[in-house]
């Protein structure tokens, strides 16, 4: 496996220490006052959320073009959500991560050219636990893509299981954990995303635009 520049992102209660109003008072009060459920697109849904909480601006290259843009994360009720800002601050594009369980975050992003046009930001996401008759727990990886070192082009799409674990009432444990690298197959000069368990891979390759095959 390849080795992989990587952001680790640890997203508890921490982040209640972590507000920082300074870098976009105007991005964080929309948060609380819930001016800010337009731009995200809540499904075409309006709600009002309870409990939100959200980390601090993580500015990063995250198209690559040599200046720093920022994402910010963030929790509202069970939901989990990523924010995208240009280098300015501004709210560019927000994307919901679906929970299963309690307990769910991200934990990992690694951040990686996937071509010469195509930069990817795979984010491990721990999709929870539950734990009614039998616990069960798993985590997932999110491609984000950016083409072109255009911000506006960002898009997430979900992909395949990472990890899981069960514990059942008969006292029976067990865990799966996959490995994932990036590397290009058929030489074309664009990478692909393969995730294996044992000698059983999945490999996933990018069509361009947000989309993404399993072959």
């Amino acid at each position: 496996m390849q080795c992989f520049n990587y952001i680790a992102l640890f997203i508890p209660f921490i982040f209640l220490s972590q507000i920082s109003f300074s870098q976009d008072e105007r991005f964080f009060r929309g948060l609380f006052s819930g001016t800010l459920k337009e731009q995200l697109h809540f499904e075409g849904v309006t709600k009002t959320y309870k409990w939100q909480v959200h980390s601090q601006f993580y500015e990063i290259d995250l198209t690559g073009d040599g200046t720093k843009e920022a994402l910010v994360i963030n929790k509202l009720d069970g939901t989990d959500w990523i924010h995208i800002h240009d280098k300015w601050k501004a709210h560019v594009r927000s994307f919901k991560l679906q929970a299963k369980g309690s307990d769910a975050k991200i934990y990992k992003i690694n951040i990686r050219n996937l071509s010469l046009t195509t930069r990817v930001l795979v984010i491990q996401y721990y999709e929870g636990k539950t734990e009614f008759l039998e616990l069960k727990g798993s985590a997932r990886l999110f491609f984000m893509t950016i083409d072109n070192q255009k911000l506006a082009s960002v898009a997430l799409f979900k992909g395949p299981a990472i990890w899981s674990e069960q514990d059942d009432s008969f006292f029976s444990y067990s865990q799966r954990k996959y490995k994932f690298e990036l590397f290009d197959y058929n030489n074309d000069g664009q990478k692909e995303i393969v995730v294996k368990y044992h000698k059983i891979p999945r490999i996933y390759k990018y069509q361009q635009n947000g989309r993404w095959v399993s072959l």
